[in-house]
């Protein structure tokens, strides 16, 4: 990554989930601008503009969900990083179509969650491939449910 500022685009449906995505991210992460939306489609209009450095997706959204999203920019074959991130069970039905988009070419990854801060810290350190600042406390755990 060069000097300038990091630009991530956040999407989910729960507030609380992106305003922690949004914490946890702006304080482990130098130069970071955030943008976040409550649904796929809003996501998608700023996506179809920019394409950010990481997208960071709920699976489950109202009026577009995240296999849909994906389902698009897939189609608009995009490299930037996308991390999935899934509260609903079973897990296994998220990682079955992350996999298949990823077996596809598209670069995406799934995050369960609730998870701890230093599982998110790791994951958008692989997505960006990027290091992270030094990291406090970094077995917080983050229980948005």
């Amino acid at each position: 990554m060069n000097a300038r500022s990091l630009r991530i685009v956040m999407v989910n449906d729960e507030p609380r989930v992106l305003k922690t995505f949004e914490v946890v991210i702006s304080r482990w992460f130098k130069d970071v601008t955030i943008l976040s939306f409550e649904n796929g489609a809003a996501a998608l209009e700023e996506l179809l503009k920019t394409d950010p450095d990481l997208l960071i997706t709920d699976e489950r959204m109202p009026v577009m969900s995240g296999p849909e999203l994906c389902q698009r920019l897939f189609d608009k074959q995009v490299t930037y990083p996308i991390i999935v991130d899934s509260a609903w069970e079973p897990r296994e039905q998220t990682e079955q179509w992350v996999r298949e988009f990823a077996n596809r070419g598209l670069n995406v990854s799934y995050l369960p969650v609730p998870c701890d801060v230093e599982t998110i810290l790791r994951a958008v350190e692989t997505a960006l491939k990027i290091q992270r600042l030094e990291v406090e406390n970094p077995q917080e755990k983050m229980d948005y449910r």
